[in-house]
């Protein structure tokens, strides 16, 4: 496998919380680049919400993700439930596109929400279950027009 293909395998990995497999994909890396994983993964989180709430945040419903918050703070034991909704809730909607919330989330803390909205949203949403390499393949479409303009 090339780095591209290890990368993918790493990132499915993650989202169906397979942690063997992860460090051995992890392992098979020429040269792992944690932040290029992180960015991936922000792209990735970032389709994930998208397919959950519908759209960007122009719009979108308050009250569907004052439920989800309530649901994940419930979520079933092997998750890592992170401890602060209240920047769980600023990166959804800073991935649902308001403007200037990512920025004041701390990287460390930005991991582990981004870790469990993959992992949470892959386990409950079907479309994103059945189909993890479109979502994928959608988050590098994204960073590719980021790059390319």
């Amino acid at each position: 496998m090339n780095d591209a293909e290890l990368l993918r395998a790493s990132l499915a990995a993650l989202a169906f919380r397979d942690h063997a497999r992860l460090r051995s994909v992890r392992a098979q890396y020429q040269a792992h680049h944690p932040r290029g994983e992180t960015e991936q993964l922000l792209h990735v989180a970032a389709v994930c919400v998208r397919l959950r709430f519908g759209g960007s945040g122009d719009g979108h419903d308050s009250e569907n993700l004052v439920r989800f918050l309530a649901e994940a703070r419930a979520a079933r034991p092997g998750f890592t439930v992170p401890s602060n909704f209240l920047d769980v809730e600023g990166v959804i909607r800073g991935l649902l596109g308001e403007p200037g919330i990512l920025d004041r989330i701390d990287p460390t803390s930005m991991r582990r929400i981004l870790t469990f909205l993959v992992q949470y949203l892959a386990d409950t949403t079907p479309e994103i279950r059945e189909d993890f390499d479109a979502v994928i393949d959608q988050a590098r479409q994204q960073i590719h027009r980021q790059i390319v303009g």
